[in-house]
This record gives structure tokens, C-alpha cells and sequence, in this order.
């Protein structure tokens, strides 16, 4: 039931949202890789790499933007990697076998046309996306780029009319309530932060953000307790011991091999959804590991 509440060291989930110039990959770099190693998740046709003579990081150019190919890329970078940028997340939205082309193939393949039916099937592959940036074991920081926001409706005169309400991300709605902190960067390179769950930041305005305000981040991720090891919930280990006896040294390397688990962790560390696929299809996740 309740417990007493307390804050644990974490890994920080930043957005940085802004037009063409803000300098929205600029300053991302520039935190990456004053918090540590830095992996980046290129969408922008190589433009990250003009930023090479300035910072150190290692990248990869993702010309399909599927989702999934994006988790997979988190997935790889986590264990290896201080901090993975992803520049940018709208890519996954709008991009090449992004969220909305997803849903465009699905409504043509649908004799119905019905766009909520796609939805329900594209809704998941972008909550896999999330989810993957919320529990990756490294910190994570991504860029979207910005639109103009309007809402249509009536006037106090009864007459149809569109109100401008401002600049908005191009991903999807409410996608920043997932992220610790969000700032919106403009074409003078001022940061504003508009959400933020470290109280010290919350309404500041960054003139050319410089390295210092990655390392206040990092205090406020380093402090509190140190976070509890993830271990499997007791009753999958049970239904598990049952199919992997014998072979717990072929899973453990199976799992390290795949990234599902650390250098140092075992399978009582795995993932549950992995654990529930192996307990739903004993005979093929066998094979899988022999």
C-alpha cells in the first residue's frame, strides 16, 4: 500500500522543441556530451555531423522512420552510452513510415477508410516508442521541431473564426508531459522552459544556453537515494524457473547478448514482457537461446 514518498537518483528525460535556427541541435550536443558518452539518433539527413569538430559523440543516420527503429537504436545505446540524443523525435511522428505515413497506409489498406480503426493500431507502435524513452538506462535528450498552433471555432458574434494560440511541437498532442523537462529554444538561441519537474528550473530563460545548466541537471538527477534493482516480479521467475531449468547459463548469455540485461545482471533482471513472450511460447524462445 502507501509508503513514504522519496526522491531517487534518475536519468533525466529532456525536449527541446524549436524552429529552423534555434539551435536545437547544437545545445543538445552540448549537454549530451557534458553529461557523458553521447550516442545520437540522426533523422536530419546528416546535419548533427556538421557539429563533429565541435563535439565528440558517436552517431547513426536513420533514413526510415518507423518507430520501432527507433527503440531499436535506444535499445542498442543504452548499456554503452552516457546519454542518447534523438535529433529528431518529430521524424517519428511526420517522417518516412512515421506515425501519420503509418496511418496513411493503413486507412488505403482499410476498404472502410476508416481512420480510427488505423489508429488503434498505430497508437501502440508510437507508446512502444515512448515507453522505450522513458526506461532506457541512460539519459536521454530530444529534439522536435515547432509549428504554429491554431484553433478554429466561433467568434463572440456567432461567426467562424481561427485564433492563433502559439507554437506547439510537431509530435503527438501532450507528448510533453513525458519528459522531465521541456524548453522551447527561438531563432535568437534563447531557451525557454516551459515544464519542469526540477523546481529550480521551472520558468527560467536560458540566453545561448551554455554547459553549466547540463550540469545543474545532473546534480539534480544525482541527488536522493540510490534507485532499487530492477528485479522480475516473483511469480513470472516461478513459471520460468520451470521452462529455463537447466539452461539459466544459455539465457543469461542470450540476454547480454541482446541487450536485454547488463554485464553484471542475470535473468532474475529481464524485462517482464520478454519473460511473459518466453512463458507464452516456451518451445520457440528454447530455440531461440540454444
Amino acid at each position: 500500500m502507501f509508503k513514504k514518498a522519496t526522491k531517487e537518483q534518475s536519468k533525466v528525460r529532456l525536449a527541446l522543441a524549436g524552429v529552423s535556427g534555434s539551435g536545437k541541435t547544437f545545445t543538445s550536443l552540448l549537454f549530451g556530451t557534458t553529461i557523458g558518452r553521447t550516442a545520437l539518433i540522426d533523422t536530419e539527413k546528416g546535419s548533427a555531423s556538421k557539429y563533429a569538430d565541435l563535439f565528440d559523440f558517436d552517431v547513426l543516420e536513420l533514413d526510415d522512420h518507423h518507430p520501432d527503429n527507433f527503440v531499436k537504436a535506444i535499445k542498442a545505446a543504452e548499456s554503452d552510452y552516457d546519454c542518447v540524443v534523438i535529433d529528431s523525435l518529430t521524424h517519428a511522428w511526420n517522417g518516412k513510415n512515421g506515425c501519420l505515413d503509418l496511418a496513411d497506409q493503413e486507412s488505403a489498406k482499410s476498404k472502410s477508410n476508416n481512420s480510427y480503426i488505423s489508429w488503434k493500431k498505430i497508437t501502440p507502435i508510437h507508446d512502444r516508442l515512448i515507453a522505450a524513452i522513458l526506461s532506457a538506462d541512460c539519459h536521454v535528450i530530444a529534439t522536435m521541431r515547432q509549428k504554429q498552433q491554431y484553433e478554429a471555432g466561433k467568434n463572440e458574434q456567432g461567426r467562424f473564426s481561427v485564433t492563433r494560440l502559439g507554437m506547439a511541437p510537431v509530435q503527438r498532442d501532450s507528448v510533453e508531459y513525458e519528459f522531465d523537462i521541456m524548453g522551447e529554444m527561438n531563432i535568437d538561441n534563447t531557451l525557454v522552459i516551459t515544464k519542469s519537474r526540477m523546481a529550480e528550473f521551472s520558468g527560467k530563460v536560458f540566453s545561448k544556453p551554455d554547459a553549466e545548466i547540463a550540469k545543474q541537471i545532473m546534480a539534480w538527477c544525482g541527488s536522493g537515494e540510490a534507485p532499487k534493482a530492477y528485479e522480475l516480479p516473483s511469480d513470472l521467475q516461478d513459471k520460468l524457473k520451470v521452462i529455463i531449468k537447466g539452461k539459466e547459463t544459455q539465457l543469461n548469455k542470450w540476454l547480454k547478448k541482446e541487450k536485454k540485461i547488463s554485464s553484471t545482471q542475470t535473468w532474475h533482471n529481464m524485462p517482464s514482457e520478454t519473460a511473459q513472450r518466453a512463458i507464452n511460447n516456451s518451445e520457440g524462445f528454447l530455440k531461440a537461446i540454444a
